[in-house]
């Protein structure tokens, strides 16, 4: 079962149609988000749906990541609570707590796929007045 997870870009191999891997096929657990439509996801999954993805950087933590702009679908698509989010998956892959606290909906919910949007950083300019 797969869930919670972005699909892009999804390559079947010659023997291979579709979701359908040579060990198996991928069901459908909810909340997944994919650029085609060759799995066969429904009802709170995205399919069709272009993750926007940024390119594969070091994002802060042990391994790089595929960050998400703040525009993307995946943002803030998981309710807390559901699979998991915020009762016992606190972190994405470079440690951002999740969900990271309702930013964009009000509410607290979790981002699909191993990345969670936070706060930018912002750095202002040191202003001096001459006296």
């Amino acid at each position: 079962m797969l869930q919670d997870a972005i699909l892009f870009d999804n390559k079947a191999s010659s023997t291979a149609v579709n979701c359908f891997n040579e060990s198996g096929t991928f069901s459908d657990g909810g909340y997944n988000l994919e650029n085609a439509n060759s799995c066969g996801f429904s009802g709170t999954s995205l399919i069709n749906t272009n993750p926007q993805l940024l390119h594969l950087a070091n994002n802060g933590g042990p391994t790089p990541s595929m960050a998400l702009p703040r525009t993307s679908p995946a943002v803030d698509r998981i309710p807390s609570g559901v699979h998991s989010c915020g009762t016992t998956v606190w972190a994405d892959q470079v440690g951002v707590t999740r969900p990271y606290p309702g930013i964009f909906l009000g509410a607290p919910a979790c981002d699909v796929g191993a990345f969670e949007v936070g706060f930018p950083t912002l750095y202002l300019p040191m202003v001096l007045k001459n006296k």
